[in-house]
């Protein structure tokens, strides 16, 4: 894939990598994601950006206990509320971020 040079063209697809927080919130550069952009701001550097892949899941209440009623959570999770969203399945989540933020870009081909 060629790298990422310039501005991103909205329409496009990408493949990034970025920088987030581990399980145990130590910041860590993610695995190659793939997403359209969207639009980009040539203005203020931030670009549109709708992951197509969807975000992975996140435990519903219930897999939050074990069988004693016992939180399951790390040092600094907390308990989930009552109500969750249950993904829609309508596909990938849609974010703006800084064009700095997109790390080792790729251009999908």
């Amino acid at each position: 894939m060629p790298s990422l040079v310039g501005d991103p063209v909205a329409g496009s697809t990408i493949a990034f990598k970025t920088l987030e927080l581990s399980a145990d919130y130590t910041p860590e550069v993610s695995d190659y994601k793939e997403a359209q952009v969207l639009a980009y701001d040539a203005l203020t550097k931030r670009v549109t950006l709708k992951h197509l892949a969807p975000p992975p899941s996140k435990p519903t209440p219930e897999e939050m206990y074990n069988e004693d009623g016992e939180f399951l959570g790390r040092k600094f999770d907390l308990p989930p509320d009552d109500e969750y969203v249950v993904d829609d399945g309508s596909g990938g989540e849609i974010v703006t971020v800084g064009l700095g933020d997109v790390l080792e870009g790729k251009i999908v081909v």
